[in-house]
């Protein structure tokens, strides 16, 4: 038998290069196994744009060029794990009490606006579009509108397409599945895809959310960022959560992941339920 290959040793300084093109990018902090991958993968980048210093390669991703190897960067460096109706408490809170009372506050106006940060494929923002779409019905004069934002603009182009594997579907409410999931036609056997309804209330938009300016002027009633900001390193962190906060409303909430918490008051929040923060400034 023929002894298995070893895997090529990896760079030291090509490893460390690419990790700080991930912290300086993206602010995010890469884990051991994923440096590894980066500095696996910097070879076959290097040869894409036909350079032959991996080093030097680094050097022009931290500077900002070569967009369509950074997306590929970012797509290494997140996990791209989400399910319909994920986080069943917060959901179950959004139904019976933060709608309600957001029913009445915006009587007046009837305009909501929400933002889904780190989307991912899309399973996230449905599930609020289909949640919302039973509460605040356009035919009543609802204006509902919910911003989806990712790093990775692959897992953006699959959620805008809205086409998922039937099976994805035990995870929503049946009525809700009844109502916006169709079933695909004989070429998207064994999908569905979601109604046009929802897809009408979201717009999807790469989003980096380490950068100075998210190029965003709406404020948002609701903004859920769930386990997303377990990947940056702590300064980035910090910078971005008081980026979201600003484009909060005046009592905006923001629903963060259960592995995730902040010190509330550190950033002009206060408890709203578990894993859940009201903005308490103007």
């Amino acid at each position: 038998t023929v002894p298995p290959t070893a895997p090529p040793e990896l760079d030291p300084a090509v490893r460390a290069a690419f990790v700080e093109v991930a912290e300086r990018r993206f602010g995010l902090r890469p884990t051991e196994q994923q440096a590894d991958q980066l500095a696996a993968l910097a070879s076959a980048l290097a040869a894409r744009v036909g350079a032959t210093d991996p080093l030097a390669l680094a050097r022009s991703l931290a500077a900002g060029h070569h967009p369509e190897l950074l997306d590929e960067i970012a797509a290494t460096l997140t996990i791209h794990e989400t399910h319909f109706f994920r986080v069943g408490p917060q959901i179950e809170a959004l139904r019976r009490t933060i709608l309600p009372d957001l029913l009445r506050a915006r009587a007046a106006t009837r305009r909501l606006r929400l933002w889904s940060a780190g989307c991912s494929t899309g399973e996230e923002p449905y599930t609020l579009a289909m949640v919302l779409a039973s509460h605040f019905p356009a035919a009543d004069g609802w204006s509902v509108e919910i911003l989806a934002s990712d790093l990775s603009t692959r897992v953006l182009a699959a959620a805008r397409d809205g086409v998922w594997p039937v099976e994805r579907s035990n995870d929503i409410p049946e009525p809700l599945r009844k109502a916006y999931m169709l079933r695909g036609v004989r070429s998207e056997e064994g999908r569905m895809r979601a109604h046009s309804s929802l897809q009408s209330m979201i717009t999807f938009r790469r989003i980096n959310l380490n950068d100075d300016d998210y190029g965003i002027n709406t404020r948002f009633d609701l903004l859920f960022c769930r386990n997303v900001l377990i990947y940056f390193n702590r300064e980035s962190k910090e910078r971005v959560i008081n980026r979201l906060v600003r484009h909060l409303s005046g009592s905006g909430l923001l629903f963060l992941g259960h592995s995730e918490s902040l010190a509330a008051t550190s950033f002009g929040m206060e408890h709203a339920g578990p894993t859940v923060y009201r903005r308490t400034g103007s």
